[in-house]
């Protein structure tokens, strides 16, 4: 997961834990940091010269 889209998700929790948004909203960043990091994990496998 990039560095961005893990610093949105952990603001998400922490808004999460607020109350601030619902289980709708923190479930479908849940799904985008999902289908983010399996891109990620496909691409690194593809190109392992790429990993860091």
């Amino acid at each position: 997961m990039s560095d961005i889209l893990h610093s949105v998700h952990k603001t998400a929790k922490g808004l999460k834990k607020a109350d601030a948004i619902d289980k709708t909203i923190m479930r479908q960043f849940d799904a985008l940091c999902s289908v983010t990091r399996r891109q990620s994990q496909n691409k690194a496998k593809a190109n392992p010269e790429t990993q860091r």
